[in-house]
């Protein structure tokens, strides 16, 4: 283990673009890392049948879509409320 762990570092003192690449690979898989950790929605949406349920009920008194955040707020008659993240409307020529 030693020896390859030699080698590696080896490679990196006699090439010119050696140090420079490295710190790119590793930045590069910060930054997927990150990206990738932060693009996964915090909760599970909510199905549209249960909306449309809980409004039937009479269970919801506003719905609120924010456009600065993408959220879509649904408060309930018991005073609660629950941010879920609003879909984007698809294009029309996709349908």
């Amino acid at each position: 283990m030693k020896q390859s762990v030699t080698q590696i570092l080896d490679f990196f003192k006699k090439h010119k673009y050696g140090k420079m690449t490295l710190a790119l690979v590793v930045a590069g898989a910060m930054i997927a890392g990150i990206l990738f950790f932060t693009a996964k929605p915090k909760e599970a949406p909510i199905p549209l049948s249960e909306v449309a349920a809980a409004i039937s009920a009479g269970a919801v008194t506003k719905i609120e879509d924010s456009t600065d955040n993408g959220l879509l707020t649904i408060y309930y008659a018991d005073k609660t409320q629950t941010p879920h993240a609003a879909t984007p409307p698809r294009p029309s020529w996709s349908k």
